[in-house]
């Protein structure tokens, strides 16, 4: 069961409450909140001592926005428990930041911990509650003592919240540390996030580099994110360089949503910001071999030709990409009526802009076939 707590999500699993109807489960799982606490109602005039359907039904107000009574009923659940679990205190700290008592919030975060000393939502979750808390000197210690007992959790939440200058100050000592492989490339990672953060691209790159040398099996997303970095910074030709060691290496994309043309056209598109037109149009050949249909593919190719003054074959591309274009063609025909203007073709040239003006393209102030 999901929750957001002060800008956080983290995840509760729910104890089975004694003597539950089999049914409040389900409709609880449903979203079904108001049905679940009918039945959870009579059940506990059945059962007034069972703690479970008061943890139960507190879970149920929290969903409804009943704060007040969700954290009277977790309380009921706790006195009646002997031995409550931790998850009693979380749904109850969530009750009270809900109600801004953050001190009574802090005190249950605490007593989850104590319980529960690897749950690491919790740590997280702590900290936000002691920030809450200017005045109290028990939290502000918290909130001192956080970055130096689990740094790891500081560096997260600091890149959560977008401040990456507070976080590449942490990460940065902490790297000059000994630290297992492990640590190395989950700060390493953090620190190349914040530096795209600060547009600090050169840093970012060579965080990216080492990344991939001491990953024991680098993921794709380390070459996708370092050739996307280096094209920020206008490195157009090493970005390329990256998108063609993963297409050499042949890598499979089972988890991913990335295709062999996905790489294709990236890459192409960074040949043709670096004007590499030839590069770039053998990419789309490529492409259009694994589909005759791709109508963009059709319409850059018909770009690189053009800007090599190879007009006919423009033309031709441009053609392609209008047939196979059902949607919006409109950009196509108006590429089309600049280089039959090249081409001397000038009533064909009217035509097409025309056509493209009636579909709604609005001409760019430099879009010339020079």
């Amino acid at each position: 069961m999901k929750r957001i707590l002060l800008g956080l999500t983290f995840f509760v699993v729910a104890q089975a409450p004694c003597l539950a109807e089999p049914n409040t489960f389900e409709l609880m799982n449903q979203r079904r909140f108001d049905e679940a606490l009918i039945a959870l109602n009579n059940r506990i005039k059945q059962y007034p001592q069972a703690s479970g359907l008061y943890k139960q039904r507190g879970e149920c107000n929290y969903q409804l926005m009943r704060y007040k009574d969700a954290v009277a009923d977790l309380t009921r659940g706790i006195k009646l428990n002997k031995n409550p679990r931790w998850d009693y205190y979380s749904w109850r700290y969530a009750s009270f930041i809900k109600l801004g008592q953050f001190r009574e919030a802090l005190a249950d975060c605490e007593k989850v911990l104590e319980l529960s000393p690897g749950n690491t939502r919790a740590r997280t979750d702590l900290i936000a509650i002691a920030k809450r808390l200017p005045q109290n000197k028990h939290a502000q210690q918290i909130a001192t003592d956080f970055p130096k007992v689990h740094p790891e959790l500081a560096v997260q939440s600091l890149v959560d919240q977008r401040k990456f200058k507070e976080a590449e100050a942490l990460v940065s000592p902490i790297l000059k540390k000994p630290l297992s492989q492990e640590q190395r490339i989950f700060y390493l990672a953090h620190r190349a996030h914040s530096h795209v953060g600060l547009s600090n691209f050169p840093e970012a790159i060579a965080d990216y580099n080492e990344l991939i040398r001491i990953h024991p099996n680098p993921p794709i997303t380390l070459y996708l994110s370092r050739s996307e970095i280096k094209a920020a910074a206008g490195q157009y030709r090493q970005a390329a360089a990256d998108i063609s060691e993963l297409i050499n290496k042949k890598l499979q994309f089972k988890n991913l949503r990335v295709t062999t043309d996905d790489l294709y056209f990236k890459r192409a598109s960074y040949y043709l910001k670096a004007s590499e037109f030839r590069k770039a149009i053998s990419d789309y050949d490529v492409i259009l071999k694994m589909d005759a249909t791709q109508e963009e593919a059709y319409k850059l190719r018909g770009d690189c030709h053009a800007a090599l003054k190879e007009y006919a074959l423009a033309a031709a591309d441009y053609t392609k990409a209008i047939e196979n274009d059902a949607e919006s063609p409109d950009s196509s025909y108006f590429a089309r009526s600049l280089v039959y203007e090249k081409m001397g073709k000038m009533k064909e040239a009217a035509a097409d802009r025309k056509k493209a003006l009636e579909l709604g393209y609005v001409p760019k102030t430099i879009n010339k076939v020079k």
